[in-house]
């Protein structure tokens, strides 16, 4: 059994005064004492600064301008005191007993990244339950949030690749599922997010689509035109089922001409 456990949580933030305080407060009421919560800004001008100004002795803060969430995620992992680390963005949250759950779930397997299934609150304040499950990350990503990875799995793959803007976090993923690393599913979910982030705005749904099928072809090795029928096919079905369509369907002409000139051939 494992006896060594030190949980680093990492929060990239930019601008995020409506959100980062239920962030913040989800992390620190867990009670939890073997942790180091590191926040990374990236030179936030609203009031993001002046909130995390409120925990300071609890929270460490490092704010400067950066290239992007993946920038910030990387210069995280990389600062952070824990041999576990969870990534919990600044308008997504912990549940209760979750960081309990994660060091037990540590010490009792071998597990190099401990998971679970993720709460949702849709656009109406309504719960759900988004079900995830590792077998499944050849054909889609399981929840972020509910997601800590040990150090020693994040060296071994290189941490987030940064060319990717919305779905490096699933290519982290699939990596770690094609090199064997051992992925251990906790019973209740550890997370939850709210429906209307930055990957959920309707031209980056066209985006992340388009990204996941770039990440499928260069790691899989799958067909070129095979993943840009599915890239059609789910944007075609996204765009129908949502309200934005014209920025969606724009998006998605503009990434099909890019697919055609740019995909890897395996």
């Amino acid at each position: 059994m494992r006896s060594d456990f030190k949980l680093g949580i990492v929060t990239p933030t930019l601008n995020s005064a409506l959100t980062i305080r239920r962030t913040i407060e989800s992390v620190l009421e867990q009670d939890f004492d073997d942790l180091d919560y590191l926040i990374i800004d990236g030179g936030s001008t609203d009031r993001t600064l002046e909130i995390l100004n409120d925990y300071k002795g609890l929270l460490r803060i490092i704010s400067e301008k950066d290239k992007g969430i993946y920038y910030a995620m990387n210069k995280g992992v990389n600062q952070s005191l824990g041999n576990v680390i969870g990534i919990i963005n600044s308008d997504d949250w912990y549940l209760p007993g979750s960081f309990i759950e994660v060091r037990e779930t540590y010490k009792r397997t071998n597990a190099d990244i401990i998971y679970s299934n993720t709460q949702v609150q849709d656009l109406q304040g309504k719960l759900g339950i988004s079900e995830h499950f590792h077998e499944q990350l050849p054909l889609r990503m399981i929840g972020h949030p509910a997601v800590f990875v040990t150090r020693s799995s994040y060296e071994l793959l290189g941490g987030f690749n940064v060319s990717y803007k919305i779905a490096s976090d699933y290519d982290l993923l699939l990596k770690a599922y094609i090199n064997g690393l051992k992925f251990v599913k906790t019973q209740e979910p550890l997370a939850a997010y709210a429906l209307g982030g930055f990957s959920d705005k309707p031209e980056n749904r066209i985006k992340s689509i388009h990204e996941v099928e770039i990440i499928k072809i260069t790691n899989l090795n799958t067909s070129r035109f095979a993943g840009l029928r599915t890239f059609i096919k789910k944007s075609v079905k996204t765009i129908y089922l949502r309200d934005d369509k014209l920025k969606m369907t724009l998006a998605l002409f503009q990434l099909t001409n890019k697919f055609l000139r740019n995909a890897p051939t395996p």
